[in-house]
């Protein structure tokens, strides 16, 4: 079976999100991965109308980032909804991590969401 994804990898930047009220007003930093699926990608004639355009789910990513997330589960959730209204990604991969939550590490979620036939 053939495959074509497209991708974004450790795109970081600062969002709003938590639960705690220092995290309501004060961007922390993320790194979000995203991968999308395409259904019945054809080479063609090398266009993007070809393919899908990973310009406009970073665009989503960086307008979400400004607004207030309690959970990243959330944000992750809402990146998914905004890939899948484009009708050539039959699924899409939302991984989102918190990078200076705490200094051992990272933390976040993965989330997975096929588009409904």
């Amino acid at each position: 079976m053939n495959s074509t994804k497209v991708i974004v990898r450790d795109f970081k930047l600062p969002a709003r999100i938590g639960i705690y009220p220092r995290e309501h007003t004060d961007p922390q930093d993320i790194c979000v991965n995203i991968t999308m699926e395409l259904s019945g990608f054809n080479i063609g004639d090398d266009t993007i109308d070809n393919t899908v355009s990973y310009e406009n789910i970073i665009g989503e990513v960086r307008r979400l980032s400004h607004i207030h997330h309690n959970l990243v589960e959330t944000l992750a959730e809402n990146l998914a909804l905004f890939a899948l209204k484009e009708n050539r990604i039959t699924s899409v991969e939302i991984e989102i991590e918190k990078i200076t939550a705490f200094p051992e590490g990272h933390v976040g979620c993965i989330i997975r969401r096929d588009q409904k036939i």
